[in-house]
């Protein structure tokens, strides 16, 4: 993947500032409407999506469990969204601690061509 463009970089800083208001909203407008056209949008919003889909079960369920849960839930995942944010600022690797509902397209043809090799 070629080097982000600093428009990009803001881009994907703000969906992910306004996710931590809206969850999992703003990063599956982005995948649908980029998920053909721009492989960086496609892959940051990719990975904050399977993210907020891991996190919501949970989210849901410390709810019910105990009366600070919630907050608990809520402060973790608004540490590891400011840890991605300031990692895209500084243009270095960032994983979030989510199962991968949506494959990456890297990661699909790269298994459709193993055999060629």
């Amino acid at each position: 993947m070629n080097t982000p463009s600093k428009k990009e970089i803001l881009s994907v800083q703000l969906m992910l500032g306004v996710s931590l208001l809206l969850g999992v909203i703003p990063p599956l407008i982005m995948f649908l409407m980029t998920r053909k056209k721009n492989l960086y949008y496609c892959e940051s919003s990719r990975k904050a999506l399977n993210f907020h889909l891991t996190i919501f079960p949970l989210f849901i369920i410390s709810g019910f469990l105990l009366s600070w849960g919630k907050f608990a839930v809520l402060a973790i995942e608004t540490v590891i969204i400011m840890y991605a944010i300031i990692r895209i600022a500084i243009q270095r690797p960032y994983n979030y601690p989510a199962i991968p509902y949506i494959k990456s397209k890297v990661e699909n043809i790269e298994k459709r061509y193993s055999h060629v090799r």
